[in-house]
């Protein structure tokens, strides 16, 4: 028997038991305040019931209904699960909700819960204060770019600094940032972050799906969390939310606490650096005034590095560190930053084998020399953190799966601007077309390379990258970050406003902004109008197939085919000069 899991975690969800205590039911938002009449159908928000059952009811149905006109309807059913806990979401319609009172409950054979009590009201403040959240973010992105050219690029940079480090604590993606700090908790507690294994520690969607180094600083930085607030490592078990099997992107509930935002700004810290090693890189490239505009004023940097919290920043950063080594003749700290970048997430390590093709013809032991002293030894020390907690083969082999392509529960899955959304509604089965025109597109790059060993390696990533774009299933957000400082060093800056504004845009209609504020302020996402508001938004551009594929697909597709084109001329030209005798 699994038992009865509290839920006074939930942000008052749970109350006390009424009727069963086989069945309990609760709520999230318990006052919601829509921003219109309700409609009777139609786009809408959908209000998130939590069921708590115990083992008695696995595999039975369960109902949740309403009372109207002295009598209980049913709303919606499913069937219970071996966890005990099914977390609901239901579209709040006239249907069957109306302003004042509506009271709930659960009903599962003889099984009766508790009543919750669903409190409606009409704010038509919540689109005003939504438009005003809007306003200001786009007044004060603008403020900063024109800021930009008003002061000297120095104080520009630690106001920019300031910003980043007061915003980082109290922020970012709930579902990313889960796996930032459960990543650490894990190596804590001596338990495989990478594989569940079998039996499975925890659920196996809750692995960390990237290379090993991140887990090992966020173990750092749960340890100096530790220290400061005395707080101990929870046990795995007790960071899984349990409705994780119905509710992927609501697992940030199984781990917040008062003092999460110092935790989150530790974890946040190797992103912030990034962004300054990256203005660091393209000031001595292409000088201070155009890497200030370009990439310090840039919304989008200051969107991942230091709201989001994401490891591409730091990818992004080493692969760019790698390229200007490179070009400076400092092979040893190309390599290694290269293999560094991949121990982070995979692709900076493409540079490896180009650096390799393009030095090979002045002589063989020369070449291997920076991958012997700088990338093996990366490589063993990340197969070692595999290799602790044992089974390191069939670990590499669950990377290679996820990133080759990304499924949910073994389903085909499709995440951000990318033209294979037409293939997840015409329901298509996985189709790993990446892996297909990737490494024929990579060959050529090495072939072309060692002909060409002039060939500018900045030129050649694009290729791979924009490659990815076109083929991959998973082209999300934070991924442009990959390809802007490259753009610049190109000075293709208007390229590089289209891939900040592209995700930015995709962000601003796929999301809702108070998912971005910290749990430890604000647990209840949708406790203010404005955030009922953005549900409406979402509900409209999920649902409103002609813009959704316009803005996630056609769009982007057309953007990625330009890029590739204006790269490959790139490559022409410089393969049209002489070669260094």
């Amino acid at each position: 028997m699994i038992g009865l899991i509290v839920l006074t975690a939930f942000s008052g969800s749970a109350r006390a038991l009424q009727q069963s205590e086989s069945l309990h039911l609760g709520l999230e938002p318990s006052h919601l305040a829509y921003p219109a009449s309700l409609p009777k159908e139609g786009y809408t928000f959908s209000e998130l019931f939590f069921v708590n059952y115990s083992d008695t009811l696995a595999g039975r149905i369960i109902t949740i209904q309403y009372y109207n006109n002295s009598e209980w309807w049913n709303l919606t059913s499913f069937t219970g699960n071996s966890i005990g806990f099914t977390q609901v979401y239901v579209p709040v319609t006239a249907y069957w909700a109306h302003n004042g009172e509506n009271t709930l409950r659960a009903v599962s054979s003889v099984y009766v819960s508790n009543t919750v009590t669903l409190m409606v009201s009409e704010n038509a403040g919540g689109f005003v204060a939504d438009g005003a959240l809007y306003a200001l973010i786009i007044v004060l992105t603008l403020g900063l770019i024109l800021l930009a050219d008003k002061v000297s690029p120095k104080k520009f940079i630690l106001i920019m600094l300031a910003a980043y480090i007061i915003i980082a604590p109290f922020t970012g993606q709930r579902y990313d940032v889960y796996f930032l700090i459960t990543s650490g908790i894990r190596v804590l507690e001596h338990v495989n972050p990478f594989n569940p294994g079998q039996p499975p520690a925890y659920p196996y969607p809750l692995k960390w799906a990237y290379p090993p180094l991140y887990p090992l600083y966020s173990t750092l930085a749960f340890l100096i969390y530790s220290l400061i607030t005395h707080t101990g490592v929870p046990s795995t078990s007790a960071t899984v939310y349990p409705g994780y099997y119905t509710a992927i992107y609501s697992v940030w509930r199984g781990y917040v606490t008062p003092s999460m935002p110092l935790l989150v700004f530790l974890l946040k810290i190797p992103m912030i650096l990034s962004y300054l090693v990256v203005y660091r890189v393209l000031r001595s490239r292409v000088g201070e005034r155009v890497a200030i505009k370009q990439w310090s004023a840039n919304p989008l940097a200051l969107l991942v590095c230091a709201i989001w919290g994401q490891l591409d920043p730091i990818a992004a950063a080493l692969a760019l560190l790698s390229l200007d080594s490179y070009s400076r003749g400092r092979m040893h700290y190309a390599y290694l930053c290269a293999a560094l970048g991949g121990a982070i997430k995979l692709w900076p390590a493409v540079l490896i084998p180009i650096y390799l093709a393009q030095t090979v013809r002045l002589g063989v032991a020369r070449a291997l020399r920076p991958i012997l002293i700088s990338v093996i030894p990366v490589a063993v020390a990340s197969i070692g953190v595999y290799a602790y907690f044992g089974h390191p083969l069939q670990t590499l082999s669950i990377l290679v799966y996820s990133r080759g392509v990304p499924t949910y529960a073994g389903e085909f899955s499709v995440n951000g601007l990318t033209w294979q959304w037409i293939l997840y509604f015409l329901k298509s089965p996985p189709i790993p077309l990446f892996l297909f025109a990737g490494p024929v597109v990579y060959a050529a790059i090495l072939i072309h390379a060692h002909r060409h060993p002039k060939a500018d390696p900045t030129v050649l990533l694009m290729l791979i990258i924009l490659t990815l774009f076109l083929t991959y299933n998973y082209v999300n957000p934070q991924y442009f970050l990959w390809v802007i400082p490259l753009l610049i060093i190109q000075g293709r800056r208007i390229s590089a406003w289209v891939f900040t504004a592209l995700p930015l845009l995709y962000v601003g209609l796929s999301y809702n902004a108070f998912y971005f504020v910290s749990p430890a302020i604000l647990y209840d996402t949708y406790a203010p109008s404005a955030s009922i508001a953005e549900e409406l938004k979402l509900a409209f551009f999920y649902n409103y197939k002609p813009l959704f594929i316009t803005i996630t697909g056609i769009i982007p597709l057309f953007v990625y085919i330009l890029e590739a084109r204006a790269q490959m001329r790139r490559v022409k030209m410089r393969s049209e000069e002489p070669l260094a005798q």
